[in-house]
């Protein structure tokens, strides 16, 4: 077998071409070049790369008399001649049938010579037939030849084969929007369903660049037309329409070509380093409560908006029958009083009623009503006058019959969020929640979301509204809960404080206040729609941050509450939050404590008590274990550890697996070993807990660190843990887990760990351990190499009788919680109580501590010292 070890002359030319001309358009692109110029050029050097390199495997062939029925062919997006500085280059090497030998031999070499050249090759082999016969089975296969461009070659083979290619997409022109229409909804599933997804692929998400390349296509199969121009010009595209795409397109392609020059490679993901550094290079500029990379996101929502909208718009215009001036359409119709007609598949409203009527904000909400309800589109000639009445309409607050209209559309969860998002899109959501206004298109720069302000609260709404069809207690709440109006109206507005210097939750209650007087609400629904705003992270601030076991912090929660009303709504809202910020936030652990912490506190509203059972019941409980261990040989210091185990703990056991554990410790003490460690799964929370009992050898600390170190090592996610010293100085802790790893959890492997635990008890000293991997996958760019967002420490003395508690934020990274703990250590600080709360790549801990001889963390030094060895660990980099 040979291998060819050196490149040809003519490669090694064409190698240095492309990286001069690449270096020569990069500063070309710097100096702001439009996007448009630099791509044609790219694709002007390509195609003087490609061509030599043609030339020299045509020159190579051995038989010549099958060179002229060859054409070499541009496909996809290099035949639109808007490449990006490293994106793939397709080709297809047209041929007759009778020359398939030369074609193959062509092929090979300039296959060959391209890839080594240094470009990304897509290279197919056909013949006008195959290439038919594949474009009507295969969607990508079909869009690619629609872009079809001759580079070289035998031109009239391929002008015969694009006419009839043109033709016979036409004739199929159904199918093949279907397939389009199809491929592109899978797609944008895959990259982002939303056009407000905050790590936006600026090529495949929605209202990206592949929604313009589908218009093109659409337009292609339809009318035998991809040009967009020229779909204008045909009058298939209104005018409006083409100029905003242009306009968006141009401003993406630039965006695309700043992506692959900052990363020198194929790089579409507009990520957050990404967005940090373009902001920086393209002066965007900080505004109040604005970063200038808000900025930046902000002005691109709203150019993908523009063409998600008018992409959706042509695909409904390209699949339509039946026009909407058609004169069927229009003498079916049905009228809605004078401003209303509702057709076949669209509503409208009437040329002659349109200057008056757009602008009614009563007309505008019953023809939205009305649109959902029916399933009918709008008519763009209709959205237009509206968006545009809407954009014109001096500032005001609405009439009383737009108010009762306005406040019965959200009382309704049959399609609200549909409607919601219409109302958003054209701009009359607004006229009724000015708010919404700032909050359009507004980047939440943080991990913990995925989408922007505005989309984010309208799935919030979303969300509530499939609450109906849950089984469990929120589901219940929800179907029974009669006023749901106040309950969508907050969900709207919990985060429009957003973008404001102040805490986003106080301004948003600001923001609540005046929207109930501008609705002219009553007193008593506007406060109730305010405090709802002000305490939407209450409750699950609370259960994750606090032990709900301590009844000091559920009276301060059920004080701020007030009533059960108000712990029904805010349950519900809490819910829906958490589902609208992204898959899988809402995991069955925050549920199980959200609904814990809901329980408790209906129950004291209720009965006055706050726990499940009563003292009597906890102490028959004991009484029964006591007797079940005193002829155990450790049977007094086992009594000791069962006194000193908490309530909750008792509470949490039946009496057989409380005498289990008590014995196996008894055992463990016996062989002189220094700890035992087991574990159960939860199948209702999805967690295993492990609870480990050590001695502590005369200081009650380090424990933590050590079995911290060791689940985390182990792939263990940490969820909560809590830490309880009982008889002689022995640590009986427990901690909440679920595999970060994606192992199954079976008893071997829970045995492995606790294994594993007791091995890490053992050991003589705290040892650094070896991390496997960050608890949760972590994006390629590290958010704490450039977060804007400062770790914060939070010492409260005030919250607790007993305990300090020490919150720590922080971006997350392996092996931040032992070094946490272990700062503890050092500090000589004992640990009673840990939550530990992780949020895509961001943490929140919270840490009950006390000093060694059980007072709180009162002096200033010592204060002074923890925070400035947590801070330092904020620093440091994995």
């Amino acid at each position: 077998m040979n291998v060819r070890t050196t490149l040809r002359d003519e490669v090694i030319a064409a190698r240095q071409r492309l990286k001069d001309g690449r270096d020569k358009l990069a500063a070309q692109h710097m100096a702001g070049s439009p996007g448009i110029q630099v791509s044609t050029a790219l694709t002007d050097l390509v195609d003087g790369i490609v061509l030599e390199l043609y030339s020299v495997a045509l020159a190579a062939e051995s038989e010549p008399e099958g060179r002229d029925e060859l054409a070499l062919v541009a496909l996809g997006g290099y035949a639109r001649r808007d490449l990006a500085p490293y994106s793939d280059v397709d080709l297809m090497l047209l041929h007759h049938p009778n020359c398939q030998k030369s074609a193959v031999a062509v092929a090979r070499r300039l296959n060959q010579d391209i890839v080594d050249a240094g470009l990304t090759l897509g290279f197919s082999l056909r013949t006008p037939q195959q290439a038919f016969s594949l474009s009507w089975r295969d969607a990508e296969i079909f869009t690619s030849l629609a872009e079809a461009r001759c580079l070289t070659g035998n031109v009239p083979l391929f002008s015969r084969f694009f006419q009839y290619f043109r033709q016979g997409a036409m004739r199929r022109h159904t199918r093949l929007i279907d397939a389009v229409a199809r491929a592109r909804a899978e797609e944008q599933a895959k990259f982002g369903d939303t056009g407000y997804v905050l790590r936006p692929n600026v090529k495949r998400s929605r209202g990206a660049l592949r929604d313009v390349h589908m218009m093109r296509w659409l337009g292609f199969a339809r009318y035998g037309q991809a040009d967009l121009e020229q779909l204008e010009q045909l009058g298939v595209l209104p005018t409006d329409d083409y100029r905003r795409v242009r306009k968006a397109y141009h401003y993406l392609l630039r965006l695309r070509n700043e992506l692959h020059f900052m990363f020198q490679k194929s790089h579409d993901t507009l990520d957050r380093s990404a967005q940090l550094r373009i902001a920086e290079r393209w002066g965007y500029q900080a505004g109040p409560g604005l970063l200038p990379v808000e900025a930046l996101m902000r002005e691109y929502f709203e150019h993908t908006s523009d063409i998600r909208y008018d992409a959706a718009l042509f695909l409904d215009s390209v699949r339509d029958r039946v026009p909407t001036t058609g004169l069927l359409e229009r003498a079916l119709a049905k009228r809605v009083g004078e401003d209303l007609r509702i057709g076949r598949r669209r509503i409208w409203i009437p040329a002659e009623r349109l200057p008056q009527a757009a602008g009614n904000l009563t007309t505008v909400l019953q023809l939205i009503d009305q649109a959902g309800r029916l399933g009918r589109r709008i008519d763009h000639t209709t959205w237009q006058a509206i968006r545009t009445a809407m954009r014109q309409r001096p500032e005001g607050p609405p009439d009383a019959a737009a108010r009762e209209r306005f406040l019965q559309i959200l009382d309704d969860p049959r399609g609200l969020g549909q409607k919601l998002r219409r109302l958003h899109e054209l701009r009359v959501l607004e006229q009724f929640i000015p708010g919404m206004k700032h909050a359009r298109c507004l980047l939440q720069f943080n991990e913990y979301h995925k989408y922007t302000v505005d989309a984010h609260t309208l799935r919030a709404v979303d969300e509530a509204t499939s609450l109906g069809k849950r089984s469990d207690l929120v589901g219940r709440l929800y179907r029974d809960w009669k006023d749901k109006c106040h309950l969508h109206l907050a969900l709207l507005l919990h985060d429009l404080g957003k973008g404001y210097p102040e805490d986003h939750s106080i301004v948003g209650a600001k923001l609540a206040e005046e929207t109930a007087a501008w609705l002219q609400l009553p007193a008593a629904e506007g406060d109730r729609l305010a405090w709802l705003v002000r305490q939407h992270l209450l409750m699950i601030e609370t259960a994750m941050r606090h032990d709900l076991n301590d009844a000091q912090i559920l009276l301060r929660f059920i004080t701020e509450v007030g009533s059960p009303e108000r712990l029904d709504l805010l349950l519900m809202h809490t819910v829906a939050d958490l589902l609208a910020v992204g898959p899988d936030v809402l995991s069955d652990w925050k549920m199980h404590l959200l609904t814990q912490i809901y329980a408790r506190s209906a129950s004291y509203f209720r009965e006055g008590r706050l726990l499940e059972a009563s003292d009597p019941e906890l102490e028959a409980r004991r009484n029964l274990v006591r007797k079940s261990i005193k002829d155990e040989p450790s049977a007094e210091l086992l009594q000791r550890c069962l006194n000193g185990l908490t309530d909750s703990y008792i509470r949490d056991r039946t009496a057989d697996a409380l005498i289990r554990e008590l014995r196996e410790w008894g055992a463990t003490l016996g062989q002189g070993r220094r700890g035992k460690a087991w574990g159960q799964f939860d199948p209702v929370q999805a967690t295993v807990e492990y609870t480990i009992v050590s001695r502590q050898e005369g200081r009650p600390v380090g424990t933590f660190a050590r079995m911290t170190g060791a689940l985390s090592s182990l792939g263990q996610e940490i969820l909560r843990s809590d830490i309880q010293t009982v008889g002689d100085n022995i640590a009986w802790n427990r901690f909440w887990v679920i595999d970060g790893e994606g192992t199954p959890v079976v008893p071997q492997r829970i045995d492995e760990i606790c294994r594993l635990l007791e091995h890490a008890l053992e050991a003589e000293s705290t040892t650094m351990p070896q991390f496997r991997r960050v608890w949760r996958p972590a994006a390629s760019d590290r958010a704490e190499q450039l977060a804007p967002v400062p770790a914060q420490v939070h010492i409260d003395n005030q919250t607790s009788d007993r305990y300090t508690i020490l919150s720590v934020f922080m971006y997350d990274r392996p092996g931040l919680l032992f070094d946490l703990a272990m700062v503890l250590v050092d500090l000589q600080f004992v640990l009673q109580f840990a939550k530990i709360g992780t949020y895509l790549d961001q943490v929140v801990d919270v840490f009950y501590i006390t000093e060694l001889d059980g007072s709180k963390l009162q002096d200033p030094t010592r204060q002074a010292e923890l925070r400035e060895r947590l801070f330092a660990i904020a620093d440091r980099r994995a």
